[in-house]
């Protein structure tokens, strides 16, 4: 994240971006699941659930990220 972004968030918000989407997107990308290139994706919440899916597939279903059981 840029210097710009991190001023504006507390520091629980930014640990809460990173542990629950950046840190599995780039899982993600390390095992190949994202394979187009460019990715350009959107996170959304779905049912207490972060999924993130392509930004031109919005009827797409998206991939899990992080279920709050």
């Amino acid at each position: 994240m840029t210097n710009l972004l991190r001023q504006n968030f507390t520091w629980t918000t930014f640990r809460a971006l990173e542990k629950y989407i950046e840190d599995p997107l780039s899982e993600a990308l390390i095992q190949g699941t994202i394979t187009t290139r460019p990715a350009f994706i959107e996170v959304f919440l779905e049912d207490n659930k972060l999924f993130y899916r392509p930004v031109d597939a919005e009827k797409t279903e998206g991939v899990l990220l992080y279920e709050n059981s």
